[in-house]
């Protein structure tokens, strides 16, 4: 092998000649060649090893800003009940249905065919999402808009929870504020402190 190599070294191209006349040498250097291609190419292009840390990012993202808007729901609706007459002091609590959900804009193509002989027509639709580039390569959806989440329930505690009067002025105003059914809102007497 030592002689091979500086017959490779030398220029000589007697080792061409005979990689020539041996097919599996041959086979041998090709598999090298593109075995050294592949992990050129897969060291130049980016792994999507990322695509995992970046579905956790977005993931966490996702619930701070799930938790931020449950908190902007229950700041002002304690603010809105506060100010109502008789309710004192107002704790709220607002559980969610479901996450924020975005919506794409699509493309679609919807086209008809008849038969043949049988007179039967097929139907097919395709949709495609609209993709934008940015500055650079870097391309991406085309987001339309956010719809916030459902509401689920609402637990309100205040000191004129037991007011029949105050309960009904409350459950009206959340119910409208939320737009959702009055079933889905609990209102209590807030304990008095000791």
């Amino acid at each position: 092998m030592g002689k091979w190599f500086r017959r490779i070294a030398d220029g000589s191209p007697a080792w061409l000649e005979r990689i020539k006349k041996d097919k599996k040498l041959l086979l041998l250097v090709a598999a090298g060649l593109v075995g050294m291609v592949i992990l050129l190419v897969t060291e130049l292009v980016p792994s999507g090893g990322g695509s995992t840390e970046q579905s956790t990012h977005d993931a966490a993202e996702a619930a701070q800003e799930q938790s931020s808007y449950v908190s902007e729901v229950e700041k002002g609706l304690e603010e809105i009940i506060s100010a109502i007459a008789g309710a004192g002091r107002t704790k709220v609590m607002v559980t969610l249905e479901n996450s924020e959900e975005s919506v794409w804009a699509t493309q679609g193509k919807n086209s008809r065919e008849s038969g043949g002989a049988d007179g039967a027509e097929q139907y097919s639709s395709e949709e495609e999402y609209v993709l934008i580039r940015s500055s650079g390569s870097e391309e991406g959806g085309l987001l339309l808009k956010i719809i916030q989440p459902r509401i689920r329930g609402v637990a309100i505690v205040c000191d004129g929870g037991d007011n029949v009067y105050v309960r009904e002025k409350i459950t009206a105003a959340v119910a409208s504020v939320l737009d959702i059914s009055t079933a889905k809102i609990s209102i209590a007497k807030m304990a008095s402190e000791q």
